[in-house]
């Protein structure tokens, strides 16, 4: 009776919920990003005004995005991020024939840079899980998206997202693809832009355990360590303070991070 109950319970709240409302509770329950993600969809299929129709894509596919990422199998998370980078790219070359993107207000500009980034990150993740050579394939386009974003002054969206992309990409291909000084630049200004002074470590918990991997890879081992340490000492209190609007991401990197630190012998 009481499991029936919470049935009841649950799906009256998908009914009831707004997709933002269902997005802030993904945590909870996966499955609300995916249904804040169709929900989004619905929104941004009635909305004729281009901008509007902008910032309702954006939500969407950051709904997609972290479904994909918490799919607990490269099928399923392949398969996510492919749909992710491709309704990202319709909607870059939709906004494309409508007007130059430099002639546009800021904050258009930034949704136009959530979109590039969702598009590049969804297309690497998407090629990274197909094969390496995909990777080396795409390369390119994923370099330029993250391009536009730094040319358009939009380093900051997603914590300095382009840096963090081109930085564990550079980290990850061989040479002449991958570059590691490239890579320090890129993960360091990436963490260094949002550190924290307070917690000693980034706002954005990602940002955090690429920067103990470009550590261990220069063979600082007790700093990788160090790093990897800080984030998973932070208490629940302490995440909500640093950033509440990423708790449930900061709880799975926690998790991420205590693998890491167990299989690099870190003490």
């Amino acid at each position: 009776m009481k499991l029936l109950s919470l049935l009841i319970i649950s799906i009256s709240f998908l009914a009831l919920a707004t997709p933002e409302e269902l997005f802030n509770t993904r945590g909870d329950n996966r499955e609300n990003a995916l249904e804040s993600f169709s929900q989004y969809e619905d929104l941004y299929k009635k909305e004729n005004d281009l901008k509007k129709s902008l910032d309702i894509k954006v939500k969407a596919l950051n709904s997609l995005f972290y479904y994909a990422t918490t799919a607990g199998n490269e099928q399923d998370e392949k398969k996510y991020m492919n749909q992710c980078h491709q309704m990202s790219l319709e909607t870059i070359l939709k906004y494309n024939k409508s007007k130059d993107i430099n002639n546009r207000e800021m904050s258009e500009k930034k949704s136009y840079a959530q979109l590039q980034y969702l598009f590049g990150t969804c297309l690497a993740r998407f090629s990274e899980i197909d094969h390496y050579t995909t990777v080396l394939k795409n390369w390119k386009r994923i370099k330029n998206a993250m391009t536009i974003i730094i040319n358009l002054g939009q380093e900051k969206v997603y914590y300095y997202g382009a840096h963090r992309t081109l930085g564990i990409a550079n980290l990850k291909m061989p040479r002449p693809f991958g570059s590691r000084t490239k890579a320090a630049r890129y993960i360091s200004k990436a963490y260094q832009g949002t550190y924290s002074d307070t917690y000693s470590q980034s706002s954005y918990s990602f940002n955090t355990i690429v920067y103990s991997n470009l550590l261990y890879t220069e063979g600082k081992i007790a700093e990788a360590c160090a790093e990897l340490k800080k984030l998973t000492n932070l208490s629940r209190n302490d995440i909500n303070e640093l950033n509440l609007s990423l708790v449930p991401e900061f709880i799975l990197n926690q998790k991420d991070a205590k693998d890491l630190f167990i299989e690099r012998k870190c003490e």
